[in-house]
């Protein structure tokens, strides 16, 4: 039994056109969802000057990690809890403390807290933080002159 051979028709291009052009756009579209979604933000303004000091953090940040203490920056009922401790784990008495926290690609909702002491080793800033992605940089100095220095990535949940 032959087979009638069909006809391309004007029909069948405009479906293969829209096919086609729908898939494309519906990738580029996905594609720019999650890179916004996903970009973390600007890291430094100028990276010449940012490359002067770069051995130097370096540095301090590997003999900041050899002491061996224990951090942690967490969000609790409209509060930044921070706390330290030592490699032992008994709590760091700070003489000074404080955060910068914003969102991590915009300055418009950056935020300088000081760090109010709660407890041994604990210390409080009472902040309302709308949902999404923040970065929070915490600086403190002990009361023995020790310089501490790290950046939290933190990201509330909706409702």
């Amino acid at each position: 039994m032959m087979r009638k051979s069909q006809e391309i028709t004007g029909r069948h291009v405009l479906f293969i056109m829209l096919a086609f052009f729908g898939t494309v756009v519906a990738v580029n579209v996905t594609m720019a969802i999650n890179a916004a979604g996903s970009w973390s933000g600007l890291v430094v303004k100028n990276s010449y000057v940012a490359s002067q000091s770069f051995n130097k953090r370096i540095a301090k940040a590997e003999e900041q990690a050899a002491r061996g203490w224990q951090h942690d920056l967490v969000l609790e009922k409209g509060q930044l809890v921070f706390s330290l401790m030592d490699a032992n784990g008994s709590p760091i008495s700070l003489a000074e403390g404080s955060v910068s926290i914003g969102r991590p690609a915009s300055e418009v909702q950056d935020q300088e807290l000081t760090l109010i002491r709660q407890g041994e080793g604990r210390y409080v800033a009472p902040i309302t933080l709308a949902p999404g992605r923040w970065q929070a940089h915490v600086r403190a100095m002990t009361s023995d002159g020790q310089d501490w220095r790290l950046r939290y990535r933190l990201t509330v949940p909706k409702g």
